[in-house]
């Protein structure tokens, strides 16, 4: 009777465990840097989607996975739509519905910065 009880369990807990085997959790064992890996990737649109604070935090980029972009000023309510696209490390957004140059930034995956011709520059935040 004690083995039949055993097996009846061992059926409801791989039942309850979808039949899978179980995995290890490895995150805290392994120390992931962000920076790194971006190193090691090409931009793209998903892996440069974030947002980026100029250094004294008075405006802000938002770039999103779908190429396109906002910029305000921190605590403002008007902000300004852009596209953008990656070339290299080289990132350029151009505002929607107005013809203009585009702004270029350059990349840094060691600082997580973005910094333009003009010498402006936009640090990459972390969102926990």
């Amino acid at each position: 009777m004690n083995k039949n009880i055993l097996m009846i369990s061992a059926v409801i807990m791989l039942l309850a465990c979808g039949g899978k085997k179980a995995q290890t959790d490895t995150t805290d064992a392994v120390d992931i840097d962000s920076t790194a890996i971006l190193a090691q990737q090409e931009l793209t649109f998903a892996n440069m989607a974030g947002i980026y604070d100029d250094e004294k935090q008075e405006s802000r980029f938002c770039l999103n996975e779908d190429g396109t972009a906002t910029w305000c000023m921190i605590g403002s309510l008007n902000y300004t739509e852009y596209t953008y696209t990656i070339n290299g490390k080289t990132i350029c957004l151009k505002p929607k519905g107005v013809e203009s140059e585009d702004d270029c930034y350059d990349y840094d995956e060691d600082t997580r910065t973005l910094k333009n011709e003009q010498g402006a520059v936009y640090y990459r935040q972390v969102v926990e």
